[in-house]
């Protein structure tokens, strides 16, 4: 198959796409933590309009509108994913817990990876990043989160887009801080990479997660090797994530993901369904 001749905007397209990507590659490199304040990160400015579908008989390539992008092979991929790392100690019991409902009360993600990553990922979002400050709160649902390096010092967080952002290093560990500022009992299902922290199986809503009491914060350290032991979260390359070593995939790389569900409370969910004006007239008591 022949491939078609570049027109003289599409080389000039090109020409602008190149810049961008040079002006990321060249960005500086992470600065050292201050406690738990985000430090300065600057994002190259956009050089080019966002990217729109082409018209029929243009010089630039289409696809179907139901064609996957294929991932590129793991050792190929630049930036952060989360290693199996070593034994860590972290005791946990097991209790009763009955979901209100099958679905979370809450869900979030939070994207992580190194510098260079994050500023192409911003970037693509055509948005000024924030610096965060950790934990990140969420009032109305009462739960707060974020991730922790093994200073014990907050990640430095950025929100762009719609989305969180954490700068991890390789090597580097990390946790998982989960609050629970309710009054009720939470269930946290936690995956990492795609991966249930439980089992390190591939993530689902299905699958149980950790119980925090009210006023409670759980530090989630590792994949849970047993009722005592994980294996510790480490900032690696994608060819030696867990994901890609244990399942033979890095599709899913570079994502945290939270699920809290409500605890079902047989009498509080009588009361919510208690009718005000159940009978018109009243009645002897039975006994």
């Amino acid at each position: 198959m022949r491939c078609p001749t570049r027109s003289t905007l599409g080389q000039i397209a090109a020409f602008l796409l190149f810049a961008l990507l040079a002006g990321c590659a060249s960005a500086p490199g992470p600065s050292q933590s201050t406690g738990g304040h985000p430090r300065s990160f600057e994002v190259p400015p956009l050089t080019t309009e966002p990217l729109t579908p082409t018209t029929p008989g243009s010089s630039v390539g289409t696809v179907a509108p139901d064609s996957k992008w294929a991932t590129p092979p793991a050792d190929e991929r630049p930036g952060l994913a989360t290693r199996f790392g070593e034994s860590r100690p972290s005791k946990i019991t097991r209790t009763q817990f009955k979901r209100q409902d099958r679905e979370p009360r809450f869900q979030t993600a939070m994207h992580y990876n190194n510098r260079a990553g994050l500023e192409v990922l911003m970037a693509r979002g055509y948005g000024t990043p924030t610096p965060t400050n950790c934990p990140l709160r969420v009032d109305w649902q009462k739960i707060a989160y974020g991730l922790r390096g093994e200073d014990g010092a907050w990640l430095p967080a950025w929100r762009a887009g719609g989305r969180t952002y954490f700068e991890g290093r390789t090597g580097e560990r990390y946790s998982i801080v989960i609050m629970n500022p309710s009054p009720l009992r939470r269930e946290v299902v936690v995956s990492v990479d795609g991966l249930d922290s439980m089992d390190g199986q591939p993530a689902s809503l299905k699958k149980r997660g950790y119980i925090l009491e009210p006023g409670e914060e759980f530090a989630v350290e590792g994949f849970r090797t047993g009722p005592e032991t994980v294996a510790a979260f480490r900032f690696g390359s994608v060819s030696d994530s867990y994901s890609e070593q244990r399942h033979g995939t890095s599709r899913n790389v570079g994502v945290i993901g939270l699920a809290v569900f409500e605890e079902s409370n047989k009498d509080a969910d009588k009361r919510d369904d208690a009718d005000p004006f159940p009978s018109t007239w009243a009645t002897p008591p039975r006994r």
